[in-house]
């Protein structure tokens, strides 16, 4: 009845594998996981992603050509035998012997049912701060309950479960290839297509916090993705609604002008060991407004 799905690119997803596995063999329902590597470019991350089909229940897809995470997602369903699909980053890992369980008892209560996403205790390192800092102050602000006043808006495909027939009336967007934004669009289309969001408890802990300097490109690239899908993402991106307001008051070129002239201050401070998340929020704006005037 369940097909967990664990879209993955270079990233080594066998220790998540193995501890699913280890407790589909004590359910007493139908379990499946499949894998698919999005033709990852590190020759031992592929190696070893390619051995979890001696998992068994497993299978594992080796793809020939990075599709994307939209594409190798809808691949993954496309390719599933039961009628649940659980989607589950492969950075993820369960922080309760019960995972699938929860999930299996939720089957039935909406359309999608979405677990929740935690972080470290403590930093991983000095160099990961941003990042670290960044997840840390949304988990207070993604709390069960906040999240179900407000469950479209809150989506996110890090941990998720949704029936098969709800799956087929949306889908991920596929011309989404860059980083940035897809929660966003998806959510979107869960509520215009009516389907019921379920926010849960069931928490995966992220276990890749990226260094500062690749979440603050992350950042870049997640605001050309913006700039590219102006028209899909306006409504529900607060960044978009804080834009237009600068170009209603006439401050898009001054925006983009101070850019220019803070970008080298607001990076040294962002890569720091103490980065500002306010210094964070105003590189975003100001890069967006820079990106939109090119």
């Amino acid at each position: 009845m369940l097909s967990v799905l664990v879209p993955t690119y270079n990233y080594d997803c066998t220790a998540l594998v193995k501890r699913l596995a280890k407790e589909v063999a004590e359910l007493s329902v139908a379990v499946e996981i499949l894998v698919a590597d999005d033709c990852s470019t590190d020759n031992e991350v592929r190696q070893a992603n390619a051995s979890l089909d001696d998992v068994e229940g497993c299978r594992v897809f080796m793809r020939t050509q990075n599709g994307g995470r939209a594409a190798t997602r809808n691949f993954l369903a496309q390719q599933a035998q039961y009628s649940q699909l659980l989607f589950l980053d492969a950075d993820g890992m369960p922080t309760n012997s019960a995972f699938l369980s929860v999930y299996v008892e939720a089957v039935g209560k909406a359309d999608v049912v979405c677990g929740s996403i935690i972080h470290p205790e403590v930093c991983p390192s000095p160099g990961k701060t941003l990042r670290y800092r960044y997840e840390k102050e949304a988990e207070s602000r993604f709390t069960v309950e906040r999240r179900n006043r407000r469950p479209y808006a809150s989506f996110r495909s890090f941990n998720f479960m949704i029936s098969q027939e709800a799956f087929v009336k949306t889908g991920f967007d596929e011309d989404f290839k860059d980083y940035g934004y897809e929660d966003l669009l998806f959510g979107s289309q869960l509520k215009e297509k009516g389907l019921s969001v379920l926010h849960i408890e069931n928490p995966m802990l992220n276990m890749d916090i990226e260094d500062n300097d690749v979440f603050l490109q992350k950042v870049r690239e997640s605001n050309h993705t913006l700039k590219k899908f102006y028209p899909k993402l306006r409504e529900g991106s607060s960044l978009l609604h804080a834009y237009e307001l600068l170009c209603r008051f006439g401050m898009k070129r001054f925006a983009a002008w101070l850019y220019k002239h803070t970008k080298k201050g607001l990076t040294a401070n962002l890569l720091g060991v103490n980065p500002s998340l306010m210094y964070l929020k105003v590189y975003k704006l100001l890069h967006l407004a820079a990106i939109m005037a090119e």
